[in-house]
């Protein structure tokens, strides 16, 4: 078995900006591949599940109605 040497945190850098250039082409091939988003139109709506939009407020701010 090898152990490998941890990177010390002192020697961690943060970008200023992060870097995104073809970030969603690479997440987009990757769903592809694994049919993340496939949908067999032959299935029975029994072994169907779907959520079109989340609920309201769920992306929101907590508010005195919560």
């Amino acid at each position: 078995m090898t152990s490998a040497t941890p990177t010390p945190r002192s020697s961690w850098t943060v970008p200023q900006k992060p870097d995104l250039e073809g970030l969603e082409a690479r997440w987009g091939a990757t769903w592809d591949a694994d049919g993340t988003y496939s949908f067999d139109r032959t299935a029975t709506r029994d072994g169907v599940y779907s959520i079109d939009t989340p609920p309201p407020t769920v992306s929101g701010s907590l508010h005195v109605g919560h």
